[in-house]
């Protein structure tokens, strides 16, 4: 389950991992396992045929680094993929909500003093050091999370302010453009699953809230491509992060798998939608 193929200067989730260090995972699972495309594995489990040390490598989100630092390594070494594409922010020129802040809160260069207001509500952090930094992103990160996108656009532009910096994408945390994802899916090597539109906790949104948003970023991938798209992943994909209905909802629009982010093997049995 991985999401970044890149250097990035910030990373406090631990959710990117350099080229060499891709190459070696690679080299490890081409050697040791049987690397299959999702879509394979779950016919495998459907028939009880799953080879032993079976695995599917996959990336969520949607990064440019998936195309170009994640995709020759893949091929090189030829073993298959399925990238969870975010489809809101396909050829936007800003970079992922929670990479922008990683970007402004974790900067050296920034006030001491933070004041926000988040729905009406006044906060106030000291930023002095970097341990007081990333308490301020910690919080700041669950208030984002949680917001709609017109919020949450307005809190990043507050940000922006206080710490004097522009929208500017960082090396490795743009997202594919439209032409780099119709690369990926003409090749075939990685296949293209949907990831909502926003990426917003889903458990948190109304039942109609939640099919707009899985189902719009299958057609929006699908105009895209021009292939069926089969394989869904939970954003945040802890059981907390997603109800019983989503998983209905996914299971009733025509997906034939869905990723969540449990821990665990899979085995001929496994609910496909968990």
């Amino acid at each position: 389950m991985y999401h970044r193929i890149a250097d990035v200067p910030n990373d406090p989730r631990g959710t990117a991992v350099t080229p060499e260090n891709f190459s070696q995972h690679l080299e490890y699972v081409g050697r040791t396992c049987h690397p299959m495309r999702l879509v394979d594995l779950v016919e495998a489990l459907r028939a009880h045929s799953l080879p032993r040390r079976a695995v599917a490598v996959t990336f969520d989100d949607g990064y440019a680094s998936v195309f170009e630092g994640a995709y020759p390594l893949l091929a090189s070494a030829q073993i298959p993929a399925t990238a969870f594409i975010t489809t809101g922010w396909i050829d936007q020129p800003h970079e992922f909500w929670w990479d922008a802040l990683d970007r402004v809160l974790l900067s050296e260069d920034v006030p001491d003093d933070l004041h926000l207001s988040v729905r009406g509500q006044s906060y106030k952090w000291t930023t002095g050091s970097r341990e007081q930094r990333l308490e301020a992103h910690g919080a700041i990160r669950q208030m984002a999370r949680a917001a709609t996108e017109e919020e949450r656009n307005t809190l990043l532009a507050s940000l922006y302010a206080w710490a004097g910096v522009d929208r500017t994408p960082s090396a490795g945390s743009r997202a594919m453009t439209r032409a780099e994802l119709l690369h990926l899916a003409q090749d075939g090597l990685v296949e293209l699953g949907a990831h909502t539109v926003t990426h917003r906790v889903l458990a948190t949104l109304p039942a109609e809230d939640q099919r707009a948003e899985i189902l719009e970023s299958r057609s929006r991938l699908e105009a895209i491509i021009n292939h069926p798209v089969l394989a869904f992943a939970y954003p945040y994909g802890q059981t907390e992060h997603f109800t019983d209905e989503t998983v209905r909802i996914v299971q009733n629009s025509g997906f034939q798998v869905a990723c969540t982010a449990v821990q665990g093997l899979v085995e001929p049995g496994n609910d496909l939608f968990w």
